[in-house]
């Protein structure tokens, strides 16, 4: 019904269904994180990471999200909605990956009639480990 009036109510304006579907969002920032051996020479602690890249897997698939920025940041829309059992992975070359689940992430939730597991956004913060220490 609500799908239907809100049809209705676009239509003349040319948004049509698109308007009242469920959209999703996940914004992400990746940094470098201090490798586990405290000796190892790390200048890069903290900078943000370039190329990182975020991958949606659900149901033994995965899903492109995107690749950071020069800022490592990233951020993705589209239509649907994020499962709270799914994973977001973040990985870079020469890094360990990080994942999260999309429920201990997840910033908002639809409306109520769409039910508990699903997410509209999901912010990550991820912090990935150098795999080899860096030269001094």
């Amino acid at each position: 019904m609500k799908r239907v009036l809100c049809s209705l109510l676009l239509a003349p304006l040319g948004l049509g269904v698109v308007g009242c579907d469920p959209g999703m969002m996940v914004v992400a920032v990746v940094r470098s994180a201090p490798p586990c051996d405290a000796r190892a020479h790390t200048p890069d602690v903290g900078v943000a990471l370039r190329d990182a890249t975020i991958v949606y897997r659900c149901n033994w698939e995965d899903s492109l999200i995107g690749k950071t920025d020069a800022a490592g940041r990233v951020r993705y829309q589209r239509l649907g909605l994020l499962a709270d059992q799914c994973l977001l992975v973040v990985s870079r070359e020469g890094y360990a990956p990080q994942s999260f689940r999309v429920g201990d992430v997840c910033a908002v939730r639809p409306e109520a009639f769409w039910g508990s597991t699903q997410c509209s956004v999901a912010n990550i913060s991820a912090a990935l480990t150098p795999t080899t220490a860096s030269a001094p």
